[in-house]
């Protein structure tokens, strides 16, 4: 320590750099103890915390909290049709100038929420009410909540504040009522005003400017919902676990397979949405593919760089294949009649074909990478692979176990999610919204 303090003192430019990246790192040690105080030691107050998501159009490589927000017509359509949700609220951001209370003009954070967003969030005015259900619609939305920190400030804490009127972006607006400080959302926000929806707001599905948050009914938070394909209805609730992933239907036996959790997949009896068995996995199971000759099931589990084999009769792993010389296996087809199984692999992108019969490696070939999706066609001897890097490869089988890729179409960055539906010869990608790129589903003919 003394020799460090007599160079520092030698050499004044290097102390103070020094002391300037000390200086740097101390700020940002006490900004982030902030951020961790704000969203651990002193989480959000509202009521039933753990039945709020996020609504964000994101990808699985952005993650939930990169996502972007959503279309206006999208958000319509989510707060009347999905009934996971017993209340879904919406809003914007946008900069707001007050005047009044004879004082210049000030600038704040403002926010257009829906009418039901603190209702929601089960948040009740300090002072004064909330806004009233139809508070949304045209002609109804000259009103505002304040922050109780705007309000000491501005105002200097006068509970008359509320149901007079002052200015808000040139208009005269009533005041009714105060939000506490802690209950504020998203933090930093001092007005709130009725976000009122246009007529064009409900066909546009393009420009994605409402962030959206939803409550998930008492029965939904981390379950599987069954849907009535007839109009979508809400069906039994099933109750796996938590991350539920992929799903298959085995009709011969009436059972539903869930793959879910840290590791396992699940027989359902979907008559009455119990969990029959489960058979346990070393991590997080991704595709799997029923054999419909037999009994197995088989199984992507990438963290444990391997395929496993389930027997679906006694429900149990009866075999585990490695696949160390591909890492992240997620997407799998499966070639029943040859006795093959298709991995596709991100770490190289690559696709494993494995002999069914004992995992043994038969084949191996370069592809897209980023990939989510593949597909085998029995007719055509080909596999349809989709990659985020932004490309489908056709890749054909022109001898026994000897891959060619045959095309390589371009398509969209993050497009990786696809359906190959054979009986209509044709392949379905969907694309996401990224900056220019509008979400679309593209669909095409298979010759």
């Amino acid at each position: 320590m003394r020799i460090a303090i007599r160079n520092l003192v030698g050499h004044p430019g290097l102390a103070l750099s020094t002391l300037g990246m000390l200086a740097m790192a101390l700020a940002f040690v006490v900004a982030s103890l902030s951020v961790l105080n704000g969203l651990l030691i002193r989480p959000y107050p509202y009521p039933r915390l753990g039945q709020l998501m996020l609504i964000r159009d994101s990808t699985p490589r952005e993650g939930a909290h990169q996502g972007r927000a959503i279309a206006a017509a999208d958000f319509l359509d989510i707060r009347r049709a999905v009934a996971a949700f017993s209340s879904v609220a919406g809003w914007r951001t946008y900069p707001s100038v007050i005047t009044g209370a004879d004082r210049d003009p000030e600038r704040v954070e403002g926010l257009a929420v829906t009418a039901n967003f603190f209702g929601m969030l089960g948040v009740s005015p300090l002072v004064g009410q909330g806004f009233a259900v139809n508070a949304d619609v045209a002609g109804q939305d000259a009103v505002v909540l304040l922050s109780r920190r705007l309000w000491s400030s501005r105002f200097g804490g006068d509970p008359s504040i509320v149901g007079r009127a002052i200015g808000l972006n040139g208009r005269p607006v009533t005041v009714l009522g105060i939000i506490r400080d802690e209950d504020c959302y998203p933090p930093g926000i001092d007005a709130w005003t009725p976000l009122v929806f246009s007529r064009s707001d409900m066909t546009e599905r393009a420009a994605q400017h409402v962030a959206a948050i939803g409550r998930f009914t008492d029965t939904a938070t981390e379950h599987e919902q069954l849907l009535n394909a007839d109009g979508y209805k809400r069906g039994p609730v099933l109750q796996p676990g938590d991350n539920a992933d992929n799903v298959r239907y085995d009709a011969s036996a009436n059972r539903l397979y869930i793959g879910f959790g840290s590791g396992a997949i699940g027989a359902v009896d979907p008559s009455n949405s119990m969990l029959l068995a489960q058979a346990r996995l070393p991590g997080h199971p991704e595709s799997f593919q029923l054999e419909h000759s037999g009994s197995r099931i088989f199984v992507n589990v990438p963290t444990a760089s391997q395929v496993a084999v389930i027997d679906r009769v006694p429900m149990r792993v009866v075999a585990t294949w490695p696949v160390n010389a591909a890492g992240a296996c997620f997407p799998m087809a499966l070639d029943e009649t040859n006795h093959r199984v298709f991995i596709g692999c991100r770490k190289p992108a690559t696709v494993l074909v494995l002999d069914t019969n004992n995992g043994s490696k038969v084949a191996s070939f370069e592809i897209v990478g980023d990939t989510d999706d593949l597909f085998y066609d029995p007719v055509r001897k080909r596999l349809y692979v989709s990659g985020g890097d932004g490309f489908i490869d056709v890749v054909e089988e022109q001898a026994p176990n000897t891959f060619t890729r045959i095309a390589h179409l371009a398509t969209a960055a993050g497009a990786r999610t696809a359906l190959f539906a054979s009986e209509r010869n044709r392949f379905y990608l969907a694309v996401p919204h990224r900056n220019d790129q509008r979400a679309e589903v593209r669909v095409y003919d298979i010759h």
